[in-house]
């Protein structure tokens, strides 16, 4: 039987959102190099997260690490560690998730930089047995 979401799970989410978002914005502050490009930036700070990876957002939810692909594509990789993908409906969870995490990259201060950069942000989600679930992703076009 599939499980879609409750809107705390939804919750709890976006705040894994924003728990990443105030780490760039510290690493960001800190790393910043004028001499160094952008993704430079972007891989620094990666190799920073994923020196705590994989790290316990909640009891359902463990970010696995973060990647960075060429064209400033930066990549959240978090496991869903309550559920295996049979029990998830995806549909339903990517339906709430999206416009919650879409809002707060149009908004919020801390993703200022990703915007000012146009970066593609993507988010994806395996099951607790490393199954793909689904993966969200946000280009400038997007959230300008």
């Amino acid at each position: 039987m599939n499980h879609p979401f409750t809107k705390n799970q939804t919750v709890i989410f976006s705040i894994s959102l924003v728990i990443s978002m105030i780490g760039f914005k510290l690493l960001f502050a800190n790393f910043w190099n004028k001499n160094s490009s952008f993704e430079d930036l972007l891989r620094s700070t990666a190799n920073d997260i994923n020196r705590n990876c994989p790290q316990t957002v909640d009891k359902d939810t463990r970010l696995d690490n973060v990647a960075v692909f060429p064209n400033k594509r930066f990549q959240y990789n978090y496991s869903i560690i309550a559920y295996d993908a049979s029990e998830i409906d995806s549909q339903i969870l990517e339906k709430n998730l999206y416009p919650v995490l879409l809002n707060t990259i149009k908004s919020s201060p801390d993703m200022k930089l990703f915007r000012e950069n146009e970066v593609t942000l993507v988010y994806s989600y395996r099951d607790r047995m490393g199954n793909y679930v689904f993966s969200m992703e946000f280009k400038p076009s997007d959230y300008h």
